[in-house]
This record gives structure tokens, C-alpha cells and sequence, in this order.
């Protein structure tokens, strides 16, 4: 008897053993798999900035050369030329879409599409806006517009913000004209710089049109920043925006598309739990930034449970964020939690003053922008 049992535990044993090899080999397969699309993606963003790169060296040769169509890249006596209408390297397809503005502007578009391991397929698509460099030169060619930073504010995210104007020269230069175009209904109603109305018309201005702003100086060196209302959501576009410098030379820049902060936070509550001395704490909620390129900002939250329990403290990503003692549904003003692009961050705990086992609760984010995301109901 005492045999059948050593039989049957060593039997146990060998298929826990087997489980455990086979659970292990696809963690090591999923660990594979991420890497490997990691650097995919790594190599293709290289090749799409190298397809931009290549159209900046063309436009520096002819502005001509940039002919309209889609377009490979070759690359000849350390010279780019436009061959075909894509190139292959290695797995990576690479198109390259030039597209007339008007006579002195390009928009080109650098995409890799390619097939990674398990069939996978994955693009990367980067965009900028190339113009005539003789038709930048003067006042326009030390000029600069950053509109890397530029993101949504106001209470319908009806207001561009975060461009910024830079006069780069060692003279003094000035801005008469602006042109904003862009993809929607919304329609202009205002321009300031640095706090201060250049432009303003309440029926508002459609995409496209040539702006006659208040000419606006830059001492040598200085810079200043614009922004942008309109009379709806200004969400979902790019916008391209031409400056008009008082010697009639010109500068372009080109935002991404700006939509709210709260389209890049993901909420995962899969793994809270209620822990901690009376059961009084409600831990690990994790908080991702999806973008790649953009930071957000958490500047409230407002948590709603179903207890008679006040809320007295929350501590995320290692700070305590607020104290207090408030009651369910209260908007709590938190210092500001500031997420890097693809960073992520845990609530380790929402602190009350009762016990929350089998509590639900709710709890809507602010963002820095005025957006909002709700965690949606759960229960740890």
C-alpha cells in the first residue's frame, strides 16, 4: 500500500514538474516575442526618420526634386535618390509620400510597414512638412515655431496651447501674418501671444485662412508662446501653421494630432485588492500612459464608493498625493501626478477610515488638460 502511494506521489510530482516547465517555456516565449517586436519597432522608426532625413537632403539639393508620389529610397555615392515607389530592407517596406501644400511647401510622410515573428504585422508612420529653403531665408530663417509640446486645454478642449516662438537671429524680428489649417468643422475665434489678443473674430475664421495678426517683435533671442481658440473641440487633427515674417518670409510647423490626455490613460484595477491594518486600504490600481511621445498629467480625482467611510489619504507612486478626510464623491485636488510617455505608475493606496471589504467603487481622473477617464465600477 505504502508503494501505491509512493507510485502515485512521484507521478504528481513529475506532472507538476511538467506544468511547470511547460508554463516557464511560454513566459520565455511571450518574454521573446516582446522583444522582438521591441526591435521591430526600434528598426523601423530608424527607417522611417531616414526616409524624412533623405527628403530634407533633397529639398537641400533641388526643392524640386521632391516630386509629388509615392516613392522608395536609394541611397547612391552617399547621395539619397527617389527610385520606384518603395524600397525593401530586410523585412521592412518603406514608402515615401510627397505631397504638394502649395508652391513652396511639401508634406512628406515616411511609413514602414512590416510582418514580425508569429505573423505580427506592425507600422510606423512619421510626418513633417518641408518648404523651400530659398523661401526661408531672412527674417523666416531665424524663426523657429516648436509645436512638439502643443496639447488641448479650456473646458470643451476647444484651445491649442504649448507652441512655442522663437526668434533664433541676433536681430530683432516680426511676425505680421499667420495661416492655421486644419481637418474639422471647429472655427478660429482668437490668437494670443504671450497672453496678449493678435487676432480676434468671434464668428470664428475656417481652416486655411490667411491670418492679419497684430505684428508681434522678437528682441534677439527671446521667445514667446501661442495660442490658439476655437468655437468647438479642437481634438482629433494635426494642424499645420505658417508664419509670415514682415520681410515676407516664411516658417512651418506642424503639430501632431492633439487629442485629450485622458485618451492615453489606461486604468487597471484587475488587481486591487482591499489589505492592510482593519482591512482599511484599498491597494495596487495601475495607472499607464499609452503614448509614446507625450506626457500626462493627473491633476484630480474623484472616487465614489457604496460604505459610510471617509477617504483620508492616497499614495501613488511612492507620495502621498492628499490628505484629508472627505466623503464619498468628493473631487480631491491631488498634487499632480505627471506620467512620462509609455511610463506607468501604481496607486498603492487609497487610505479610509473604515473597513472596505466588499466595497465598489468608482473613481473619475482629471487631467492636466480638463479631460477626464473613469476607472468604471470595481470591487476588490
Amino acid at each position: 500500500m505504502k508503494n501505491g502511494f509512493a507510485l502515485l506521489e512521484l507521478l504528481l510530482a513529475i506532472a507538476l514538474f511538467s506544468l511547470g516547465v511547460a508554463a516557464a517555456g511560454l513566459l520565455n516565449l511571450d518574454a521573446s516575442l516582446a522583444a522582438n517586436r521591441s526591435a521591430d519597432e526600434t528598426q523601423a522608426l530608424l527607417l522611417a526618420e531616414e526616409g524624412l532625413a533623405a527628403a530634407r537632403a533633397l529639398r537641400n539639393g533641388d526643392f524640386d526634386n521632391l516630386a509629388a508620389g509615392t516613392h522608395g529610397i536609394v541611397e547612391s555615392g552617399g547621395a539619397f535618390m527617389l527610385s520606384g515607389s518603395f524600397d525593401m530592407t530586410g523585412p521592412f517596406r518603406r514608402e515615401v509620400r510627397i505631397a504638394d501644400v502649395d508652391s513652396d511647401t511639401k508634406r512628406i510622410e515616411s511609413e514602414i510597414a512590416w510582418q514580425g515573428a508569429g505573423g505580427r504585422e506592425g507600422a510606423v508612420v512619421l510626418t513633417t512638412y518641408l518648404t523651400d529653403w530659398e523661401q526661408t531665408q531672412g527674417e523666416g530663417g531665424d524663426f523657429f515655431a516648436d509645436a512638439q509640446n502643443a496639447g488641448l486645454t479650456g473646458g470643451e478642449l476647444n484651445t491649442v496651447n504649448g507652441i512655442t516662438l522663437q526668434n533664433a537671429g541676433s536681430s530683432v524680428i516680426q511676425l505680421g501674418q499667420i495661416r492655421a489649417s486644419w481637418d474639422g468643422p471647429h472655427l478660429l475665434t482668437e490668437a494670443r501671444i504671450d497672453g496678449s489678443t493678435v487676432y480676434a473674430n468671434a464668428a470664428g475664421t475656417p481652416s486655411g485662412t490667411l491670418l492679419d495678426i497684430t505684428d508681434t517683435s522678437f528682441a534677439a533671442g527671446s521667445e514667446k508662446q501661442l495660442e490658439l481658440a476655437f468655437n468647438g473641440a479642437a481634438a482629433g487633427t494635426e494642424y499645420l501653421l505658417a508664419f509670415f515674417m514682415s520681410d515676407a518670409s516664411t516658417f512651418f510647423s506642424l503639430t501632431d494630432t492633439l487629442v485629450a490626455e485622458s485618451s492615453f490613460l489606461v486604468i487597471n484595477t484587475s488587481n486591487a485588492k482591499v489589505g492592510g491594518q482593519g482591512r482599511r486600504f484599498i491597494n495596487q490600481i495601475n495607472l499607464t500612459n499609452t503614448s509614446a511621445t507625450r506626457s500626462i498629467t493627473i491633476a484630480r480625482m474623484l472616487p465614489t464608493w457604496d460604505k459610510t467611510s471617509n477617504i483620508i489619504s492616497i499614495r501613488i507612486g511612492g507620495a502621498v498625493v492628499w490628505t484629508g478626510s472627505a466623503a464619498s464623491g468628493t473631487d480631491l485636488n491631488i498634487t499632480d501626478v505627471v506620467l512620462l510617455p509609455s511610463a506607468s505608475v501604481t496607486i498603492e493606496y487609497l487610505e479610509f477610515n473604515r473597513n472596505m471589504q466588499n466595497a465598489t467603487l468608482d473613481i473619475l481622473f482629471t487631467m492636466g488638460d480638463g479631460s477626464q477617464k473613469s476607472s468604471g465600477s470595481f470591487s476588490p
